[in-house]
């Protein structure tokens, strides 16, 4: 079955969307991060198949510790439309309207950006960005107190949802959170 060609007039709305498109986390965290859940996985594997009981239970528990600390760990891009992510493989999409909460600042996560996200299924997904890349960044952050570009432009563009009724922010604008029913 052939494909339609795109009208001249969408395709150059799509070139703009992506043009105008900002990335989100870092893809080499990602990686590596990923890279470390796979050989923590495999390495206990061929222990435990080998019967080296202890190390092999080690690797799991270092694997399942891994897992926790960088499940929701993600990468992707934003626009103007929404977000689109990996946390694993699966290419996950979200509008604007679709994200519940935006968090950076806490205590000792300056270097994340979170996104609560509610799928039209129901499911709730988070999904994590790591944001301070430089050391231009790192300065702004920790020792002036400034939010990333990226950070302040995705907490621009979460908004109240209809079926919302409530929408905190702190001072500085760096914590937006919507109440939902």
């Amino acid at each position: 079955m052939a494909t339609m060609p795109l009208k001249p007039g969408a395709r150059r709305a799509k070139q703009a969307v992506k043009m105008h498109s900002k990335r989100l986390g870092s893809l080499s965290a990602w990686i590596i991060g990923r890279t470390c859940q796979c050989l923590f996985l495999y390495e206990g594997l061929q222990l435990l198949r080998h019967r080296q009981w202890g190390m092999g239970t080690a690797y799991a528990l270092a694997f399942a510790a891994l897992t926790a600390m960088i499940f929701s760990l993600a990468y992707g891009e934003a626009d103007e439309i929404g977000v689109k992510f990996r946390r694993y493989l699966k290419l996950h999409r979200a509008a604007w309207a679709d994200v519940r909460r935006a968090e950076w600042g806490e205590i000792w996560d300056l270097n994340y950006l979170t996104l609560q996200i509610q799928k039209q299924t129901g499911a709730n997904v988070a999904a994590r960005f790591t944001v301070i890349n430089t050391g231009w960044q790192f300065w702004k952050a920790y020792i002036r107190g400034e939010p990333p570009e990226i950070v302040s432009w995705v907490m621009g563009r979460v908004s109240i949802p209809p079926r919302c009724w409530q929408l905190t922010c702190n001072k500085d604008c760096t914590n937006v959170q919507a109440r939902c029913r």
